[in-house]
């Protein structure tokens, strides 16, 4: 789990040099330091935890624990082997950076999973990477819990294994309190369709479908009873599956080396969390197509992330498309583009308090709302957008997808013109396309971006041909009655919507021109 491969060649290359010219030598790249802060644990809270990083490689190296990288202490400890007790039930990401004595700098993460001792017998907590209820009161074998901000919900349950155990869950309906945005939600009642999802691993993407348990909805008040028994213990249980930052580090980290993968971190976000992107693409072929990625603009929407991963996995598979999709076509895949909002449970924001969807016209050139001091997320998207347009004329495709509002799941395509997006062949070419490859949505065209909002994501794609909005709702999620077909959103269903979105894209720029 390193992210050295993350630094770009030539800017290593540079820094070698300069470094050169400074102390008189060169510290060679197998010698570059390389943290290793060893195996996820699961320990009891109050527990001493023994935090060893001696697995990490380099020369005369310094080291420093973050014990939780969500509270904003970088430093919390020196040394390569260090001492903890977490004292709350949760999940901790625990960091460790080594630096070496040229200034080289590496860093990695662990996975430390908290539990109730079993002395104290069942507990529910949320305080873990996209964990969420709000507020919970432990009645016997029952938990009440208040959503406070969204429908979106995530718990962890321990010492359940076996036994009967009643969520409560206060907050689906008319009178939710839901925080101000453009996509209002003013009507959570609760859906007949809906199941939870439930998975026993904190990092585990192989969530099911909570099929064996008891639904009832109380609409006096707007409460949803969830009753079941588990096999295990700890459970995390959910509104929808998660995928947090620290998950992604993980899956980027364990890629393989590939001559027409690159992986970078085109900038920070307001609490200096990177952003990676991901470049798909033979290299030493001249190409004039591009598909633009975007997820994980909003806190609780990880369907975008899970959806760029099933696209990576696809691309860089021997799959005879993928070799031809990325023989003609670049990949800019950016899955989470608000890690602090994945990672501090917020709703739709960034760190202070901006809703990134609404925000790409660039419109204030001071340090206020729009500006890249307060939008250094958009502003390193915009950047790299910037880099990527230099030379030739480029043909397009930007995508952006969310989950799990109010709207029905679908596909809203938009074009560069407001005659193409009338035209019933462009239409049905559109609908032939998408009931080909994403049969489980629905279509709706729209105006081109560029008229009904001039601040989309899509809008700052230069070139772009075709834009594509997905709102990934499924069954599992939201119990929308206009899906239509009964797939739960489980992660595999939606990483195999990134898979299609690369031979949709692929028959678009072959039949197009």
């Amino acid at each position: 789990m390193k992210f050295i491969r993350f630094v770009k060649l030539s800017l290593l290359i540079s820094i070698i040099f300069n470094i050169t010219l400074l102390y008189g030598q060169v510290q060679s790249p197998d010698k570059l330091p390389a943290a290793e802060a060893g195996a996820d644990l699961r320990v009891y809270a109050g527990d001493v935890v023994l935090l060893d990083g001696y697995g990490s490689g380099g020369t005369e190296l310094k080291a420093y624990w973050d014990f939780d990288d969500r509270d904003g202490v970088e430093k919390e400890a020196e040394g390569m082997i260090v001492k903890h007790s977490y004292k709350r039930a949760g999940a901790y990401i625990a960091t460790l950076t080594v630096k070496d004595n040229l200034g080289f700098t590496s860093w990695d993460k662990k996975l430390i999973e908290v539990l109730t001792p079993v002395s104290e017998g069942l507990n529910i907590t949320d305080n873990f990477e996209g964990g969420y209820i709000g507020q919970t009161y432990k009645l016997g074998s029952t938990y009440r819990c208040h959503l406070t901000k969204t429908l979106h919900w995530t718990v962890r349950i321990d010492n359940c294994e076996n036994k009967p155990v009643t969520l409560r869950v206060y907050g689906f309906g008319k009178n939710m309190p839901v925080p101000l945005a453009i996509t209002h939600y003013n009507d959570a009642t609760f859906s007949e369709k809906f199941k939870a999802l439930y998975s026993y691993g904190f990092d585990s993407q192989e969530w099911e479908v909570l099929d064996d348990a008891e639904y009832k909805y109380i609409p006096e008040t707007e409460t949803m009873e969830i009753t079941a028994v588990f096999k295990k213990s700890p459970v995390y249980v959910g509104w929808s599956f998660i995928y947090t930052p620290y998950m992604l580090h993980r899956y980027l980290s364990g890629l393989p080396e590939k001559p027409f993968l690159s992986i970078e971190n085109i900038g920070k976000t307001v609490q200096g969390r990177d952003i990676p992107m991901v470049t798909i693409g033979e290299p030493g072929l001249k190409k004039d197509k591009a598909v633009w990625l975007l997820g994980g603009q909003h806190g609780f929407e990880v369907g975008g992330i899970s959806a760029a991963e099933g696209m990576i996995d696809f691309l860089i598979s021997d799959d005879p498309i993928a070799v031809e999709a990325r023989s003609k076509i670049d990949f800019k895949i950016l899955p989470l583009i608000n890690p602090d909002a994945h990672a501090n449970k917020w709703y739709r924001f960034n760190a202070h308090g901006i809703d990134l969807n609404r925000n790409w016209d660039q419109g204030d050139l001071g340090h206020g709302h729009d500006s890249p001091v307060a939008e250094p997320e958009v502003d390193a998207v915009m950047r790299a957008i910037s880099e990527w347009m230099e030379g030739d004329t480029k043909r397009s495709i930007a995508i952006d997808i969310h989950d799990w509002t109010a709207l029905a799941p679908g596909v809203q395509f938009s074009t560069n013109s407001e005659e193409a997006v009338k035209n019933p062949e462009i239409k049905l070419f559109y609908d032939d396309i998408r009931e080909k490859y994403l049969p489980l949505t629905i279509l709706y065209y729209s105006e081109p971006m560029e008229m009904i909002a001039q601040d989309y994501f899509h809008n700052k794609v230069v070139g772009n041909e075709l834009s594509m909005t997905i709102e990934i709702g499924l069954a599992g999620g939201w119990g929308h009655e206009s899906n239509p077909a009964d797939v739960p959103a489980v992660p595999g269903n939606v990483r195999y919507i990134g898979k299609q979105l690369v031979k949709m894209c692929l028959e678009y720029f072959n039949l197009s021109k």
